[in-house]
């Protein structure tokens, strides 16, 4: 059985293709499966406003980088004010497909934008909020981009092989720069297996007996 917790983000990131949104919602499931109050959520989306920002960058017209920046940025302040933080403030864990290091990676990395302005403007959109467990499920672009079907290709997908790699890079630099928050995973690995660590570290973290 579960104990009281306090509200706890728990974020997933990766790569397209790396599996980090199926690994997002099977956390999910366990937590609901033992009894622990959670709340499954994605970037950008989940909120009115969220959802018509995701459409508009993921299947919109080419932009800036600094405009995808900006949008990500806003869908963010919503989600983080309409479900993070009252989530969280209930007691509820709260498990993110993606959350800062995807800006990080994604606009800093691979759009180029300054790593400072990045850091800057994600630090207005969170008002200092941050995660307590990230796990990044890392492979290569080669490998992810094989699973993902052409004719399902968004704005982002559809970038080169050298835009991923930076983005990967970005990743990587971010979990190696703090290494208590994050645990990289070999996203070549079976999905079983993968959720079995992630439920290792997350037992862990909230003290649940893991005899399940």
């Amino acid at each position: 059985m579960s104990k009281t917790h306090r509200g706890r983000l728990i974020v997933v990131e990766g790569i397209e293709g790396s599996g980090k949104s199926t690994q997002a919602t099977l956390l999910y499931e366990q937590l609901q499966e033992n009894k622990i109050p959670s709340v499954l959520a994605r970037e950008p989306g989940d909120t009115q406003t969220g959802e018509t920002i995701r459409n508009a960058l993921l299947h919109g017209e080419k932009i800036l980088g600094m405009t995808e920046l900006f949008l990500f940025s806003a869908a963010r302040c919503e989600i983080i004010d309409k479900v993070i933080k009252p989530a969280l403030g209930s007691g509820k864990i709260v498990v993110c497909d993606r959350f800062t290091a995807s800006t990080l990676a994604y606009q800093g990395y691979g759009r180029g934008i300054s790593l400072d302005h990045v850091s800057y403007i994600t630090e207005l959109s969170t008002q200092g909020l941050t995660p307590t467990l990230g796990f990044l499920l890392d492979i290569s672009p080669e490998i992810s981009f094989k699973r993902i079907k052409e004719t399902t290709k968004d704005r982002i997908e559809n970038e080169d092989l050298n835009f991923h790699h930076l983005v990967r890079q970005g990743y990587l630099d971010t979990a190696h720069s703090n290494p208590k928050l994050w645990t990289i995973l070999d996203a070549e690995a079976p999905a079983h297996e993968i959720k079995t660590q992630i439920w290792d570290m997350v037992s862990i973290q909230l003290n649940i007996d893991n005899s399940y």
